[in-house]
This record gives C-alpha cells, structure tokens and sequence, in this order.
C-alpha cells in the first residue's frame, strides 16, 4: 500500500524508519493480526492506520460531532433559550456551502 495523500490519495515518499512505544498487549493483537492476514507488523501498522484516517476523514459531519463533541449542558441550552432567537429569519447571515 502505498502512502496515503488526501488530494492525491497516493504519493510516492521514501520509506521512513519509525520507533514507537506500544504496550505488550497491543503488540501481541497486531502481531497476531498481522499474521493472519500475512503482513509484517509494520505492514498491519500502515494499512490499519490509513483505513482508520480515510474513515474518519469520510465521516459525515453530525457523526464527526456526535463521536466528538459535547453536548451542551442544562444550563447553556436554557441560556440559549432565553434569548428568543428566530432560526427563520437568516437576514444578516452567512450560507456556506461546500462542493468537492
């Protein structure tokens, strides 16, 4: 697999030489992962890694939101509320739109 660019989705990069700190336990599940797949470990490593960034990268926004962010508490939404906002009337906004 080559590396993975978010434009390009593949760049030719020299290999990089890397140490990581990883608990024994971890090592021993990718170590056994990747021998089931037939992968070196750094292999697993690499493809495991990228999956897991291209999903996330894909992940629609309120799915982003939901898995990351807080909700607000009691008392901010009842603050929210108080100030009577009319969510119909925009004048004075900005719409942004995205395309790919």
């Amino acid at each position: 697999m080559r590396p993975y660019d978010k434009k390009s989705h593949a760049v030719d990069y020299a290999m990089l030489r890397k140490t990581i700190t990883i608990f024994q336990g971890d090592y021993d599940i990718i170590k056994q992962y990747a021998y089931s797949v037939n992968q070196s470990f750094s292999e697993a490593i690499r493809t495991l890694s990228v999956k897991q960034i291209q999903q996330q990268e894909n992940e629609d926004l309120l799915s982003f939101l939901n898995n990351n962010c807080k909700f607000i508490d009691e008392y901010e939404q009842k603050e929210i509320d108080s100030k009577n906002l009319d969510y119909t009337n925009l004048n004075g906004f900005v719409k942004v739109e995205f395309t790919d």
